[in-house]
């Protein structure tokens, strides 16, 4: 992984978003994200590189911040658990 923060966020939301279009969502079918980060610090940066992705959607997921000595890869900074939901109809 990059070192840099915005970087592993960028890769992070790309991620999940291939994921929800894979299953026919966007953005708007997220209602809860946990972010997941090795240093409180870059909070202001993650977030402001998530808003490139959700720029346009008017759609902003509540969330829950947590700060944490390690995550799963080595060089991981951040990691994202998203909660989305579809519709019933």
């Amino acid at each position: 992984l990059p070192d840099d923060i915005q970087e592993q966020t960028r890769r992070v939301m790309r991620t999940i978003l291939e994921v929800l279009e894979f299953n026919g969502l966007t953005w708007k079918n997220v209602i809860h994200v946990y972010e997941f980060l090795t240093d409180m610090r870059d909070a202001d940066l993650i977030h402001a590189t998530m808003g490139e992705f959700l720029a346009g959607t008017n759609w902003y997921p509540a969330d829950t911040m947590i700060g944490v000595n390690t995550l799963s890869a080595p060089g991981a900074r951040f990691e994202l658990d998203v909660i989305a939901a579809r519709a019933i109809d």
